[in-house]
């Protein structure tokens, strides 16, 4: 299963904290892939901001942990650097690169590419942004990952009493082994 986030963060950095404390509180919600996508309102570094005045370290500084936190990546993006735009005139124009698209590691075992295209801004201030996800690439085996939640299943203990009970020969560490890599296709199965 594959989640999405969408965000429209404030342009307040003490409310943008609560998002970015929000998010962390997600991070461990999802089993497989999880795209964190939209405006963000920060940025960073200097290199993602163009005109006006320099920005405000410590609101790159709380961004850039939320994204360790979260164990997020940054999807390469194509089109325009800075994806919002105030201003027409070169003497008060301000661009910065507010829009991207993160994902969890999951996502690369999804899809070998996985990428982003920032659109041309007509009508808003901010660039529309299009994802692209090649499913003709997607990788048809995952590592087997033991979900927690699993356990509060009501179904759950079957698939285990039933591999348990099947006898295997051998050493007792070797059983052990035996009947855990049996167990691991029958909760794949039962997933």
């Amino acid at each position: 299963m594959h989640w999405f986030t969408f965000v429209y963060a404030s342009t307040s950095v003490s409310v943008r904290r609560v998002l970015w404390r929000s998010l962390r509180e997600m991070t461990g919600s999802f089993s497989s892939s999880w795209l964190v996508v939209g405006d963000f309102n920060t940025f960073l570094g200097v290199h993602e901001c163009l005109g006006s005045r320099s920005p405000a370290r410590g609101s790159c500084e709380d961004f850039k942990w939320m994204i360790k936190d979260c164990n997020l990546i940054g999807v390469r993006s194509q089109g325009a650097h800075f994806t919002w735009v105030r201003g027409r005139s070169s003497r008060t124009r301000v661009e910065r690169r507010l829009d991207r698209t993160l994902v969890s590691e999951g996502c690369t075992t999804c899809w070998r590419d996985i990428s982003c295209v920032a659109l041309p801004h007509r009508f808003y201030d901010h660039c529309p942004i299009w994802i692209r996800l090649d499913e003709s690439q997607v990788s048809t085996s995952r590592p087997f990952r033991f979900q927690s939640i699993w356990v509060d299943h009501p179904e759950f203990m079957n698939p285990v009493r039933r591999v348990w009970s099947i006898p295997c020969n051998g050493r007792p560490p070797q059983v052990v082994i035996g009947k855990l890599k049996n167990l691991k296709k029958a909760l794949k199965s039962w997933n």
